[in-house]
């Protein structure tokens, strides 16, 4: 479980996450802030060697980043299946969802017969085709948007999705 997983070397992974987005996105406009936002998550990295921490870390980091004030609830608190598709039914309920978000990747293997039996909705996320920040958008880092648009950028591009859908 990734609750149990350990960094082979957290320090040597606190440097890459310090230097390596640096070594990528210096050059944008946005590189200042996103740097600022990711300091936590170094320092969280440097001190302990939890894959989930790290996890929780950088997710809320850059959710911070877009001003997020959701919660974190970590599915190893809940009581769900082990099969997956079913777990992920178990899931949404428990947090009192009622529609599952997906991914296009998850929709290869999403059995949908759970979600329906717990009147669950399932929606597809589909980035739009368009020119500008979702250009090319399943194949880039969230990394690269912040940096090239901005926190009020991505907020706003995420927003437009909101009430066009």
């Amino acid at each position: 479980m990734i609750r149990d997983a350990r960094l082979a070397d957290p320090q040597r992974a606190a440097r890459r996450l310090h230097q390596l987005p640096a070594q990528h996105y210096r050059a944008s406009p946005h590189w200042q802030v996103l740097h600022a936002a990711l300091e936590p998550a170094v320092r969280t990295i440097a001190e302990t060697a939890g894959t989930a921490a790290v996890a929780e870390a950088t997710t809320r980091c850059l959710l911070n980043l877009l001003g997020w004030r959701g919660s974190v609830v970590r599915s190893s608190d809940l009581a769900a299946s082990s099969d997956r598709s079913v777990r992920l039914a178990d899931l949404t309920t428990a947090v009192g969802a009622d529609t599952y978000l997906c991914g296009t990747g998850g929709l290869r293997y999403l059995d949908r017969r759970p979600f329906a039996e717990r009147e669950l909705n399932v929606h597809v996320f589909r980035p739009p085709a368009a020119e500008d920040l979702w250009a090319g958008a399943a194949k880039i880092s969230a990394l690269w948007a912040l940096a090239a648009y901005g926190p009020s950028g991505v907020g706003a591009a995420f927003n437009d999705l909101r009430t066009t859908r």
